[in-house]
């Protein structure tokens, strides 16, 4: 992640900083090393949703080589995207309460696919998005129970992203991952 002043000097991310997206989030610092994290602002259930994820924001592809680095997702098998703020600031954790949907804008739907209390932090599984981790991400510092202790990418722990992140028998995962697992039970 870019440094804190580089962050905030940017008007992108002041705009974003001051945003609240539906009253449901807000940016703010992260606790440990993390650096900035995204926040819920009063609580989110689904319950008030028809038991269904609620919608938290629309990322969108920004210009980029399709490079693959620390700050990029990657949409297919040799597609790597940079999205816009927030989506880029959203921290790991290996039992998220946010799962990802493709959109039109060339990067992922975020949805609150638990219910979430005030203040909780938002957190999205990287192996959600990802066939292999990018080595920038490969210990894991979530710290949450299930914790796995490595990013493993897909390929790794395709089981755990299936079973965690399908609500309602819809994937909540990247798409070509859908397709991948399709196929390997066909």
């Amino acid at each position: 992640r870019p440094p804190r002043s580089t962050l905030m000097r940017s008007s992108a991310a002041s705009d974003v900083y001051k945003r609240q997206v539906r009253g449901l989030w807000e940016l703010r610092s992260a606790a440990d090393e993390k650096g900035w994290g995204i926040f819920a602002i009063k609580n989110i259930r689904l319950s008030e949703n028809d038991n269904k994820p609620v919608l938290l924001w629309r990322a969108r592809a920004m210009p980029h080589d399709n490079t693959r680095d620390a700050h990029t997702i990657q949409r297919g098998l040799d597609e790597h995207v940079m999205m816009d703020l927030p989506g880029r600031l959203i921290n790991h954790s290996c039992f998220a309460n946010v799962g990802i949907v493709d959109n039109d804008l060339g990067a992922f739907d975020f949805y609150a696919i638990r219910d979430i209390d005030e203040n909780d932090e938002l957190t999205w599984d990287y192996s959600a998005a990802e066939l292999e981790a990018a080595s920038a991400f490969a210990e894991c510092h979530c710290k949450h129970e299930l914790c796995r202790g490595r990013v493993n990418g897909f390929a790794g722990d395709g089981d755990k992203i299936r079973e965690q992140y399908t609500v309602g028998g819809e994937p909540y995962y990247a798409r070509f991952l859908v397709r991948m697992s399709a196929k390997e039970e066909s």
